[in-house]
């Protein structure tokens, strides 16, 4: 069962509640059980005119007279095996005899008195067998939902704790199906395994106890085929496994395909290419589909084919014991099935017995590949939780950056997404505090990746990236993040109110903080503006506003944190003029005295910067201030021609 158990492990953390529902599910097991041997003493009362006590006199009776037979065979031929016999009889006859007076005393001797008082028993039976089941399904309920919560807590925990090298590997849609399908697989399995697979056992084992109290080799024989239905469950397990498996990659595909359309719907509208999206869907959901199909096609076969063994199961005890009755014979084949003939009455309670059975076998049915589906679901589940971040891992020695102060800088620095293809080159640059500088270049030139190696989004392939002398790998992680503010060109914004949006940057602030960040950023006039102001939801991705007033609380968000160190990445290029200005502005007054690290395309932007590094194929083409970079680079003077005729 693999990871499936680690999964089952953790709801032992509610053992009380496990053992309270096993002891309700014993308890429904044997008011199941107790329920079908009421049909014995109404067969006795319908068919053969028996009435309570009468029928405890004849059990006594028969127990005594045959106790006499075997004292007498006894004194002919002593045997241990007699006496133990001849006590065994005298010791029920005795009891029959106590069970006939006390229902002289307090049972009703007419017929159809008893008969309401069986059929009266039979319901009190069924009540308190149904308030069973329902507070055993009510503590499996419970316990799977506690388990799933702990198990989701620690995945999303985790996952959060990755490496962005994991999310541009993986995606965001297998994490998706991997939360929902694959944890909700996990949550059937649970369920299932906690309670359908102790419960319906424990109600089947009531029922061949049943039968075998009644007549123990009559019942074995009717259950040889059970060796059979096992090995070819187990024959099917490795196929279903595999089904399984490939059906929740298929989910995955499917999910990836939904949120690719609907995050660029604007792209696929525009280019119409919604032919072209369903063409991709009808894919994804034609392979689910397919492999949908292959488990609904075993499970399928499953019920059936257990339903077919129960049933043959049944007919083999009914044919056998039918013949026992109708030939009055205790022997079949040479082998003896009981000790006295029997009565219709004994066959029909043992045939009610194993039919009891039928009900659980249906209810098991589906068992099996429920349980495959959460085993292959949790080894899903668990090889994200068994991935282990490379950044934050703690290193011994570690130490809290102080506040930048000094500089900072890159010791001959190599980066590379794939093995074997850099996309940073040796790249050796010192940077000092309060400085603000430009990185430019084309499409591709490292500039991202460079500044991303500052709050360890990646680590270099090699070399080292210094802070204030301290390399980046000696310190704690959240001691670096805590002095970084990064502002993007695709602002992200939660779907939440603007003031959460903005204290998202520093979750303890004041609200005249929070206030205060958005004055600063020229946002506070346009969200007084709105109808509910700094409650305003943003909608998805801050869909209700407009770009510029996006990217004001974007650097709203990020002047609440006040950081020592501030990231710009292409922070103006998507706004209109207006907005450009005051964000400008904003940034001009906001980065003073702060190391400020500026990604543009944009030459127009670097009035205000003090030196321009030039990137190109990954490597520091040229470094100067503004007014003496573009004599010194090529690549910036291509890069300021396009530049100039879009200013003109």
């Amino acid at each position: 069962m693999g990871r499936f158990w680690t999964v089952l492990a953790m709801s032992w953390a509610y053992r009380g509640r496990l053992l309270a529902a096993i002891v309700f599910a014993v308890l429904g097991a044997l008011l199941w059980g107790a329920n079908i041997s009421a049909v014995y003493p109404l067969m006795e009362v319908l068919f053969r005119e028996q009435n309570v006590q009468r029928w405890f006199q004849e059990r006594a009776s028969h127990a005594y007279r045959e106790a006499a037979q075997l004292e007498q065979e006894l004194l002919a031929s002593p045997s241990d095996a007699l006496r133990a016999r001849i006590a065994e009889l005298q010791w029920q006859a005795a009891a029959y005899t106590k069970l006939g007076k006390f229902a002289s005393d307090y049972l009703p001797e007419g017929r159809f008195e008893t008969l309401v008082l069986i059929v009266c028993l039979s319901l009190v039976g069924m009540t308190l067998a149904g308030i069973c089941r329902f507070l055993n399904e009510w503590l499996v309920g419970n316990i799977t939902q506690r388990t799933m919560y702990d198990l989701r807590a620690r995945f999303y925990f985790h996952v959060l704790r990755l490496d962005l090298a994991h999310f541009t590997r993986s995606g965001s849609a297998e994490l998706m199906a991997r939360f929902t399908n694959d944890m909700e697989a996990v949550s059937n399995g649970i369920k299932m395994l906690l309670g359908r697979a102790i419960r319906e056992p424990l109600r089947i084992a009531a029922c061949i106890g049943l039968a075998c109290w009644i007549n123990w080799k009559l019942t074995v024989l009717t259950l040889v085929l059970v060796p059979g239905v096992v090995a070819l469950l187990s024959g099917m397990s490795s196929y279903l496994r595999r089904a399984t498996r490939r059906h929740q990659e298929a989910v995955a595909d499917m999910y990836r395909v939904l949120q690719e359309a609907f995050q660029a719907i604007k792209i696929v509208k525009v280019f119409r290419m919604e032919p072209h999206e369903r063409r991709r869907f009808l894919g994804a959901i034609g392979r689910y589909y397919r492999r949908a199909m292959r488990i609904v096609l075993i499970e399928a076969a499953l019920r059936p084919m257990l339903e077919v063994a129960a049933m043959a199961a049944v007919a083999g005890g009914l044919l056998v014991g039918g013949y026992l009755v109708i030939s009055g014979e205790t022997t079949l084949w040479g082998i003896r099935l009981a000790e006295t003939p029997m009565t219709t009455s004994t066959l029909t309670l043992v045939y009610a017995a194993l039919l009891g059975i039928m009900d659980p076998v249906r209810k098991l049915s589906k068992l099996y590949g429920r349980i495959q589906a959460a085993q292959t679901a949790a080894a899903r589940v668990f090889e994200f939780m068994e991935q282990r971040p490379t950044i934050d891992l703690p290193v011994r020695g570690a130490v809290s950056l102080p506040r930048h102060r000094e500089s900072i800088e890159f010791d001959r620095v190599w980066f590379e997404y794939v093995p074997g293809v850099p996309v940073v080159k040796d790249v050796s640059l010192r940077i000092e505090h309060g400085e603000t500088v430009a990185f430019v270049g084309p499409n591709g030139s490292g500039k991202s990746t460079l500044l991303s190696l500052i709050p360890r989004l990646y680590d270099p392939t090699r070399g080292t990236v210094r802070i204030d002398g301290h390399d980046l790998r000696t310190v704690k992680v959240r001691s670096l993040r805590d002095q970084i503010g990064f502002v993007t060109q695709e602002v992200l914004l939660f779907d939440d109110t603007i003031f959460n949006n903005i204290l998202y940057g520093k979750p303890t602030a004041s609200a005249e903080e929070v206030y205060a960040a958005a004055r600063q950023a020229f946002a506070d006039e346009f969200i007084r503006a709105l109808p509910m102001g700094y409650e305003t939801r943003v909608g998805e991705h801050g869909a209700r506003l407009s770009g510029g007033q996006r990217q004001r609380i974007a650097l709203a968000r990020v002047i609440l944190r006040n950081p020592a160190i501030v990231i710009l990445d292409e922070a103006t290029s998507a706004v209109d003029a207006e907005s450009k200005q005051l964000i400008q502005r904003a940034l001009a007054e906001f980065c003073r005295g702060r190391t400020t690290l500026v990604i543009t395309h944009r030459l127009d932007t670097l009035a205000w910067v003090d030196r321009v590094v030039v990137m190109d194929h990954g490597v520091v083409e040229s470094v100067g201030p503004p007014e003496l970079i573009r004599d010194r680079s090529q690549v910036f003077a291509r890069l300021a021609r396009p530049s100039l005729r879009q200013s003109a």
